[in-house]
């Protein structure tokens, strides 16, 4: 029978004991058993509050979430100043990512016990975890009074003046510590890292020259001497102790000759770093690195870095002497370690010039320079290899192509070849041959990860995606039933990032949204997964590593994959918002409707049959798996992302990525692209605005720039001039103020006018003001293709993107097919391999005649790797 307690939170002897039981069960993970000692209590006292919020506390661990939350409810209710109640509810809030919740329920747990540290220590993780610099620090001050003869407590403290940029209070406090701590007669680990976060913290407030002295001092006591002689010689040049800091990089560079952090210390200390030297500085420098070479003769960036430097006859002489040997050992890497001497124009004619030369000595008398001994058969082919990846950099497919085929021939066992054949016709714009040739590299090793991962990502670029999954799978489990869902569950992104893609120029809207979608989940996933790493890194001392994690946390939104993802995102609702999707099941409401009673019965019937054939299928299958498989997590409740589609306000979904974009990736171009296309639908013109002015300030001549403003000022013309009287007239008149500070007097017309003046040679720019003549004036259309059609600087891969836009404008914004016509086979002619520019006959007959060339090369493939 249920019995009275005197006061809500007291128990008896007996039963406190089994309470406490309670908490050890909870904390050894012991949940049923730790539910059945608090039935015991609650048959006894039902109104116990602690008890209650105890069990709904292990329900939750059992996932009962809804009964969690009531018998917690319940226990806060029963007993409402009891500090456990509050703290179970603290916790139930933090089990589900309700932080702001939790920390209210462990103030409100305070204020019944307000020295009660565990409490104060969960409070503090949250407030880290949710940046509440502030707040974390008073916590942590509160922990250090009750319990100041820890260490963690004061580094805590420590680190919350350190991330509130309060360095002095942070050293003083690590100071009192320092002063306290035994001195060690060796290095240990914590000790080290204490010291180096000292330094840290000294660093970052600006005072090098305490910082280069305290690294003196505590020399001895740190474990991690290279980063000690890394920083003294960073500290050293900005301290602009250029003799010193020279001594120090010099004995780094002995150690490792290859780091190009070391090579850039020592040209500053010499002071010679720059992008053009003087006369005396390149003196100086070819001096330095004769010596490093004599010193290092083995490394390749000693004689690699005076290229970037070294012009003419010099240049050219280096470049020999550093290509040859690596030519004649057969490095396939060559052209990749001398790419970016490819942006200096004339580096990149002399590159061509000698690799030609070399070419044609080798097939005249069998040298490289023409003169001296014959060089080995294998020369030429490393020499053509090269050049195929020359050409291919410079846009001339065709001449990379018969490069890399001459090479084929020569030797078809070198699997660089057909990847990099594959490179050469992606970037020539056929996806299908490139992801073709990716594959036959792939299944040369079949134990190269690397060649699997490029085969998957070129296949699904392909829209390819029946072959894409079964490839990645080769390298997963063999019993996985769903390799997409496991690779998801993985965080794997490049995969997901490139099937939603897929999925997207496939048309299959749903799935390209669920995929994106789960992209941002695993970020925010990331964000969730620090909060371990609060109490953690404070236990294992690892302070620096804590605090650059936090810091990348931080701009973590920032990251190139989540921002891709997020333009995808926002492309997929705007899609979704000007085209709705129509449900399949409306559709085929629709068709019954049209269908008479006879057919509409027959349809009915074929239909029920075919839905319990595959109930019965998915039934047997079950029964077929082994136990273990069958345990696995639930089933997809919408595998195709039909809910995602159904979401009633688009343009609200997206605004959400929009402010995240904006906050951290505000400088992206095409962030303030989709800006404008969502507050555009939205009407918010002052974002709009505001997207626009931000644009402008990133690349004010670029061509989407002048399209997103001229549209945007042609849209708003009404507002201005005073016709559409719906609008605030506060926003009208800032409206009417930014384009008079952005347009000044002129006419959009006039506007544009002089941007085609300004731009006429450049295809891009060009494009966009015949564009935005015709918008602005139709009547002026043959004028706009006249423009379009004129194209005589189109050469070059690095065209052929712009080219493809081109075409689009002339198909969807000027509608005249014939002009589109015209233009695609004028394109066709410079771009011979791009699938964009072929009609559907000529890809078939493509297909057609690779399949055939194929066929034989396959078996001398196969039998050449036989042997």
């Amino acid at each position: 029978m249920a019995q009275q307690l005197p006061k809500k939170s007291t128990l008896p002897g007996k039963e406190n004991q089994l309470f406490k039981s309670i908490i050890k069960f909870y904390e050894a993970k012991q949940y049923k058993k730790g539910l059945k000692a608090a039935e015991q209590i609650l048959k006894k006292y039902p109104e116990h509050g602690e008890t209650l919020a105890m069990k709904g506390l292990l329900l939750n661990c059992l996932e009962k979430k809804k009964e969690a939350y009531d018998f917690v409810r319940k226990g806060v209710k029963n007993d409402i100043t009891s500090h456990v109640c509050w703290h179970v509810f603290g916790l139930l809030y933090r089990s589900d990512r309700e932080y702001h919740e939790a920390i209210k329920c462990y103030k409100n747990a305070l204020r019944n016990d307000k020295d009660n540290l565990q409490i104060l220590r969960d409070l503090s993780l949250l407030q880290v975890h949710l940046r509440d610099i502030e707040g974390f620090n008073e916590t942590r001050r509160k922990i250090l009074t009750l319990k100041a003869g820890q260490r963690q407590n004061w580094i805590s403290f420590a680190i919350g003046a350190h991330l509130a940029k309060n360095y002095q209070k942070a050293l003083v406090i690590l100071d009192e510590w320092e002063t306290s701590m035994e001195n060690p007669q060796k290095p240990d680990f914590e000790n080290s890292e204490f010291y180096l976060y000292k330094n840290m913290i000294i660093e970052e407030s600006g005072d090098l020259e305490k910082a280069l002295q305290h690294l003196d001092k505590v020399d001895r006591m740190v474990l991690d001497k290279l980063y000690v002689k890394e920083k003294k010689a960073e500290f050293l040049l900005k301290l602009n102790r250029l003799p010193e800091s020279e001594r120090i990089y010099r004995d780094l560079l002995s150690l490792n000759p290859d780091n190009h952090q070391y090579h850039k210390g020592l040209r500053l200390a010499l002071g010679i770093e720059g992008t053009t030297l003087t006369e005396t500085q390149m003196k100086d420098f070819l001096k330095v690195y004769e010596e490093l070479s004599t010193q290092h003769p083995k490394s390749d960036s000693v004689h690699r870095i005076p290229l970037d430097y070294l012009t003419g006859d010099t240049f050219k002489t280096k470049l020999h002497e550093y290509a040859a040997p690596r030519i004649r050992k057969g490095i396939p890497s060559l052209f990749v370690d001398l790419k970016s001497l490819y942006l200096n124009l004339n580096k990149a004619t002399v590159l061509e010039d000698l690799f030609n030369s070399y070419l044609k000595n080798m097939g005249t008398n069998g040298t490289l320079l023409g003169t001296g001994s014959a060089e080995l058969p294998m020369v030429i082919f490393w020499i053509k290899y090269f050049l195929a990846q020359h050409y291919d950099l410079q846009g001339d497919s065709d001449m990379a192509l018969k490069m890399i085929d001459d090479c084929l021939v020569h030797t078809p066992t070198v699997i660089e070849l057909y990847s990099t054949k594959a490179r050469i016709l992606k970037h020539a714009g056929d996806i299908v041959q490139s992801s073709q040739f990716f594959e036959k590299a792939r299944e040369m090793d079949l134990a190269d990860r690397y060649l699997n991962s490029k085969s998957v990502i070129h296949l699904l670029r392909a829209d390819n995606i029946e072959k894409a999954v079964p490839t990645v799978a080769l390298f997963m489990a063999k019993d996985l039933e769903d390799p997409v869902s496991h690779l998801v569950d993985m965080q794997c992104n490049w995969f997901v990032q490139e099937l939603a893609e897929s999925h997207f120029r496939r048309g299959e809207m749903g799935l390209a949204l669920k995929r994106f979608l789960a992209m941002d989940k695993h970020f925010q996933d990331f964000v969730e997964d620090q909060f371990d790493f609060h109490s953690y890194c404070l236990r294992k001392m690892t302070l620096r590593s804590y605090i650059k994690m936090l810091r990348f946390e931080d701009n973590l939104f920032g990251h190139q994959y989540f921002i891709k993802a997020a333009k995808w995102i926002i492309k997929c609702y705007l899609k979704l918002h000007d085209n709705p999707h129509v449900d399949p099941k409306s559709a085929e409401e629709k068709e019954l409707e049209s269908m008479s009673a006879d057919d509409k019965k027959k349809f009915l019937k074929k239909k029920s049959k075919e839905e319990r054939k595959k109930q019965e299928e998915k039934e047997l299958q079950e029964k077929q798996k082994p136990v273990d498989l069958k345990k696995q997590k639930p089933v997809d409740p919408d595998p195709e992302g039909k809910a995602l589609l159904a979401v009633a306000d688009k343009l609200a979904e997206a605004t959400k990525f929009i402010h995240k974009l904006n906050i951290f990736a505000k400088n992206d171009l095409e962030v303030q692209f989709s800006s404008m296309e969502v507050y555009m639908r939205k009407k918010k013109y002052l974002l709009v605005l505001q997207s626009l002015k931000r644009a402008i300030s990133i690349a004010p001549n670029d061509a989407d720039v002048h399209k997103y403003k001229i549209k945007f000022f042609s849209a708003v013309k009404d507002i201005v001039d005073g016709k559409d009287t719906s609008v605030n007239p506060i926003v009208r008149d800032l409206i009417k103020a930014e384009q008079l500070a952005i347009l000044g007097t002129k006419s959009l017309q006039e506007v544009n006018q002089e941007f085609l003046n300004a731009h006429l040679l450049s295809l891009p720019q060009r494009a966009a003001a015949s564009e935005v003549l015709f918008t602005l004036q139709p009547e002026k259309k043959e004028e706009a293709i006249k423009l379009l059609l004129n194209v005589d600087n189109v050469k070059g891969k690095k065209d052929l993107k712009e080219c493809i836009k081109v075409h689009k404008t002339l198909v969807e914004v000027m509608k005249d097919n014939e002009a589109a016509e015209k233009y695609r086979v004028h394109c066709k002619e410079k771009f011979s391999y791009a699938l964009y520019f072929m009609t559907e006959d000529e890809k078939q007959k493509r297909a057609a005649a690779l399949k055939a060339e194929e066929t034989p090369a396959t078996t001398d493939d196969n039998s050449t790797q036989q042997q």
